[in-house]
């Protein structure tokens, strides 16, 4: 079973027919290869470690946003997987189920976590296949991206409730602007998400390029677009006023197989701006 989108999407990309069983953690984002494979939606919360062990499965691909105890689950004979990418990208949100220590986000790194999983469902085809998309349009992105230079940030709302939030340096969606050669604005924040950071410190940053993530709990771009255009002041952004906001889905942005998929798509984007 998978706790999170994205190792969903490792758990897809991976297993053998009738392996990959039950999702869970997704909290109401969209998962359309998990949904392809077939895997029952079971919680969209995170699971507790008592409700894993009744449903009676081998092997759990979590994340670092559960609950779950590796080893109380070990004592009931099932196994925990957390792929490595998921480490360096939320190190800080449960440092317990991070072992020994982690390097700086490395999105390549994703393809030893493929061909690890690999070897722990015993399916060395499909990681093989799995590793090869993913080579392809990582290369594909960094062939494709002009070198732009240009400014950008990385925004998304995490529910209706939520003001905007944005990105620091530190996790997926930093790495992702440094290989396709946009500067972060804010480059100086270490941690993967800011959720403090203030509408003002947007303003007066004025990016050249705004990145909506949207989906994260069911929201479309067109959705998400429109909202941040209601913000304070943000008819006097740079990006605004050029019509230099691009869109990528959410589950694009875990750390997973599909940030390929997701900085393909940027690259090709970011190379029509103004």
């Amino acid at each position: 079973m998978s706790i999170g989108v994205a190792s969903g999407i490792f758990a897809a990309k991976v297993a053998k027919k009738g392996q990959f069983v039950l999702r869970s953690g997704e909290l109401g984002e969209k998962n359309p290869l998990a949904d392809e494979y077939g895997a029952e939606l079971w919680d969209e919360a995170s699971p507790s470690t008592e409700g894993i062990i009744e449903k009676g499965v081998d092997l759990v691909i979590g994340d670092l946003y559960g609950k779950a105890d590796p080893d109380k689950l070990a004592a009931a004979g099932i196994q925990m997987y957390i792929p490595s990418v998921l480490c360096q990208h939320a190190k800080e949100e449960n440092p317990d189920l991070v072992k020994g220590d982690v390097s700086p986000v490395k999105l390549t790194d994703v393809e030893n976590d493929i061909q690890e999983l690999g070897k722990i469902l015993n399916n060395p085809d499909a990681s093989e296949k799995a590793v090869h998309e993913f080579d392809s349009k990582y290369k594909e992105a960094k062939n494709t991206i002009k070198d732009s230079g240009k400014s950008a940030t990385f925004l998304f709302y995490f529910s209706e409730q939520y003001p905007v939030m944005s990105v620091g340096e530190g996790g997926i969606e930093g790495a992702i602007m440094r290989e396709l050669g946009l500067k972060n604005i804010f480059s100086d924040h270490k941690e993967a998400y800011l959720e403090e950071v203030s509408w003002e410190a947007v303003l007066q940053a004025n990016p050249d390029v705004i990145i909506i993530k949207y989906g994260r709990t069911g929201s479309t771009f067109e959705q998400d677009k429109a909202r941040l255009l209601k913000e304070p002041g943000a008819d006097t952004l740079t990006a605004v006023k050029n019509d230099n906001i691009i869109g990528i889905a959410n589950r694009e942005t875990w750390p997973s197989p599909e940030i390929a998929t997701g900085m393909l798509e940027l690259a090709k984007n970011i190379n029509k701006i103004k």
